[in-house]
């Protein structure tokens, strides 16, 4: 505080379609420094990434922080308004200026955009805290110090209201606890393997103007313990679209999946969504053609809520997600898997430190961890049944998997 005396009064926010705005009053006849002074608002927002844990002067946050908000005062006036990701290790990267701010007396007010703060929508939450910082004269040097934090007590959360962008057309709660395949897979030994971590609780579907938005929501971590550039590492979702109805695609999921869709359903886009290496492919005439990757779609993985949200561009699947059908399901990530396996961890009869166990000793059961579909007991009926074979995966065709359906909107 400058003289004791603290600078923050109040902070409000309201959201527009398509900002967070961020109203900040200061104390009435604060002395305003004549110098350079600051109003930094730490946020942490969804998605992962880097995160910082303390404000630019060493002020403890009480949360990670991953986007930074300055507004800048120049003898207390408003001289301009910046947007920084975190870089980590406690730095922050290149600003981005911000053109919705200004100051009337002790009021500033900023709007932020919602794409520059991880495309948060309806129930995310955003945790949020006010800085004060400027210059003081220590030792015959003007250093800058925090002077004032709001919440003083610690971090405020701003949990996202409906704004009406997205529009859901398929939402699905998946039964709690099924995250074993056809009911007897065990997770790995591994402790990255944690608890949840393959159990879905919700899918969901839905547009917005430019996009085909998806939701895993699951039931433990979903976190990124070796460090992949999409934000998570030991889950593979994988999502199947039927678009026009006709029987004619895909039955076969992808490679090393071990699972098919029963007949008069076919998949004419197959979505994988991992760390490193996720697409999207179309059938073809011998292998799954990718014809998208991440760069042309957008993965943001929460680890607090535990959702991955999964944007692809209308141009890439079309429109009208309302009458299409959907496989969705989640497996293990594998940068190492099994010959004719594109990327998922094998199950096997006993649990390993990098093995799923609980499998029968065939070639053919599925890898399959949990499969979306509201009705407790399918899943387990579906997975488990097929005929067990002791062919080469690279030999197994379409009739020796089990069989699933698809979901449609409204079912």
């Amino acid at each position: 505080m400058a003289g004791g005396q603290p600078f923050f009064q109040d902070l409000a926010y309201g959201f527009s379609s398509k900002n967070l705005y961020l109203k900040i009053t200061n104390v009435p006849n604060y002395p305003a420094p004549a110098g350079l002074s600051m109003v930094e608002l730490y946020l942490q927002v969804p998605g992962s990434g880097p995160t910082n844990n303390f404000s630019r002067n060493g002020t403890l946050l009480g949360f990670p922080a991953n986007r930074l908000v300055e507004i800048q005062l120049q003898g207390g006036d408003y001289a301009g308004a910046y947007l920084s990701t975190s870089s980590g290790n406690e730095t922050w990267g290149d600003s981005l200026g911000l053109d919705s701010a200004a100051q009337s007396g002790n009021i500033a007010e900023v709007g932020i955009p919602l794409e520059l703060l991880g495309n948060a929508e309806t129930g995310d939450r955003i945790s949020l805290r006010a800085v004060h910082d400027e210059q003081a004269n220590i030792g015959g040097v003007d250093t800058p110090v925090d002077t004032d934090v709001l919440p003083g007590s610690g971090p405020a959360v701003i949990a996202v209201p409906d704004l009406g962008t997205t529009n859901v057309v398929l939402d699905i709660t998946d039964p709690e606890g099924d995250d074993y395949g056809p009911g007897s897979y065990t997770y790995p030994s591994d402790v990255v393997f944690q608890a949840g971590s393959y159990d879905i609780l919700n899918f969901q579907v839905g547009s917005d103007a430019e996009n085909i938005v998806f939701k895993f929501t699951m039931n433990g971590p979903v976190e990124n313990p070796w460090g992949s550039p999409n934000g998570l590492s030991i889950q593979t979702f994988d999502i199947y679209i039927d678009t026009d109805g006709d029987g004619q695609g895909g039955m076969n999921f992808l490679p090393g999946r071990n699972l098919a869709l029963q007949d008069g359903f076919a998949w004419d886009y197959a979505i994988t969504v991992e760390g490193w290496e996720p697409g999207i492919y179309i059938p073809g005439d011998t292998a799954p053609e990718r014809i998208a990757t991440s760069s042309d779609f957008q993965i943001l993985a929460d680890s607090g809520q535990q959702r991955v949200t999964i944007r692809i561009p209308r141009s890439i699947l079309g429109d009208n997600p309302e009458q299409w059908q959907y496989a969705a399901m989640v497996l293990s990530q594998e940068g190492y898997p099994s010959g004719g396996v594109q990327r998922v961890r094998d199950v096997n009869t006993n649990a390993e430190q990098w093995r799923f166990g609980g499998a029968p000793a065939d070639t053919n059961h599925t890898r399959v961890i949990d499969l979306v579909w509201a009705e407790a007991g399918m899943q387990e009926t579906w997975l488990s049944t097929y005929t067990p074979s002791q062919a080469a995966q690279t030999a197994l065709t379409v009739t020796d998997f089990a069989r699933v359906p698809m979901m449609a909107v409204g079912q």
